[in-house]
């Protein structure tokens, strides 16, 4: 582990005090996967990119509803360390820094839904780069990714037998 990387070096720390063995024990012995190559396929699901940030903004703005400027400012009144993971959490920073009273809360929140989106766009860019075979589902309708992964199923003769109607 790197002396910078603060996130991996936590963990770590959280997997000896919890077990009283260094995380490296549990990597060395790892289990045999369930399911071997061959046995499985995966998916990705990769909606249209504008409806996706349509979602995002609209979940940002039930969440403003929902209290998220009021939690934010009480997060701030316990003066949290602001490398904690809650207080890095999507829009949490805007939302510190509007609690703060350093910049408006349209600002706050156009910069979160911002950061947020940016965020899911780095989440396709890793799919792409770890599974680039897997085949892409790019419809946000749960019906319609059952369709086409129920089709590359039969296309590859595999033997699922499942009665989804």
């Amino acid at each position: 582990l790197g002396t910078g990387d603060r996130q991996r070096l936590a963990r770590a720390y959280e997997v000896y005090l919890a077990t009283g063995k260094p995380i490296t024990d549990f990597q060395k012995n790892r289990q045999p996967p369930v399911l071997k190559d061959g046995e499985w396929i995966g998916f990705a699901l990769t909606p249209p990119r504008a409806k996706l940030y349509q979602k995002i903004d609209r979940r940002f703005e039930g969440m403003l509803m929902q209290g998220a400027m009021e939690e934010a400012r009480q997060l701030i009144k316990r003066d949290l360390d602001p490398e904690l993971p809650a207080m890095k959490a999507h829009g949490m920073p805007w939302l510190a820094a509007f609690a703060r009273g350093e910049i408006t809360a349209e600002f706050a929140a156009e910069n979160a839904k911002r950061d947020t989106r940016r965020y899911a766009k780095r989440q396709f860019t890793w799919i792409g780069r770890q599974f680039p075979f897997w085949p892409r589902i790019p419809s946000p309708e749960p019906e319609d990714r059952l369709r086409v992964i129920l089709a590359l199923y039969r296309e590859i003769d595999s033997p699922v037998e499942a009665d989804y109607s």
